[in-house]
């Protein structure tokens, strides 16, 4: 077993023990966000990632998974680390895309062109996990329910995506070409399905962006016309 085979397996090792945490805790965000950590660290097997990439992609589950304990709010600089490598391997991913999707229209660009698209790649994907957020809590305030994902205001996501930005500044100073061999094998990267899937993306991130504008006015009424002591009581319970 070569030297990465053995931090992949590792790393997903320690997600299930974060899992196993979650489990014997009784904590239901934990738990369900190892479960999607554990997920995520074995696709590289389904789909034939290199051993550098299917390692990237597991620490970064993993990074996810212990933050959900509880250390993205207790230990101050997690969410910046998680957010970074992240970053990171989601620009590495971008610029494989445009890197393969110029080599099969042969076109020429100057660097500059693919280097800045990996970091916009990664701040859009950025935008989008904090909309998704933002989702995950005002559903949980419907329902009267933990939320899965926590977002902590405005500051907190746009530090997200300062630090999504610098992992993936980081991917392009490095020349990280981890990902180009994956994506050129997938058969399907072009010029014209790299235009749709960003036009998609932008269309999702504005319809998000706009419904939980409408949701968050919404609860914001409900919540005002609850009297302060019913507010209290009820944090109270939710805290117990």
């Amino acid at each position: 077993m070569s030297t990465l085979h053995a931090a992949t397996t590792g790393l997903r090792f320690a997600i299930l023990l974060v899992l196993a945490y979650g489990v014997a805790r009784r904590n239901a965000v934990s738990t369900l966000n190892s479960l999607f950590a554990v997920v995520v660290s074995f696709t590289p097997l389904a789909l034939g990632f290199t051993p550098l990439g299917a390692t990237a992609v597991s620490l970064v589950a993993l990074l996810h998974a212990v933050g959900a304990t509880g250390w993205y709010r207790d230990v101050w600089w997690w969410d910046h680390v998680a957010h970074t490598f992240a970053g990171g391997v989601v620009g590495a991913i971008g610029y494989a895309a445009i890197a393969t999707a110029l080599a099969v229209d042969g076109t020429h660009v100057a660097p500059v062109f693919t280097d800045a698209f990996a970091i916009l790649f990664a701040l859009a994907c950025g935008v989008l996990w904090e909309l998704l957020e933002v989702a995950a809590r005002d559903v949980a305030a419907v329902y009267g329910l933990h939320p899965l994902l926590t977002p902590y205001g405005v500051r907190d996501s746009l530090e997200d995506l300062f630090f999504d930005g610098v992992g993936a500044l980081l991917a392009v100073l490095l020349d990280v070409t981890v990902f180009v061999p994956l994506v050129a094998a997938l058969h399907v990267v072009t010029l014209e399905a790299l235009d749709w899937a960003f036009l998609a993306l932008l269309v999702i991130v504005l319809v998000l962006g706009e419904g939980l504008g409408i949701v968050e006015s919404r609860l914001a009424v409900s919540q005002a016309r609850v009297p302060a002591r019913d507010r209290d009581a009820d944090a109270t319970g939710r805290n117990r």
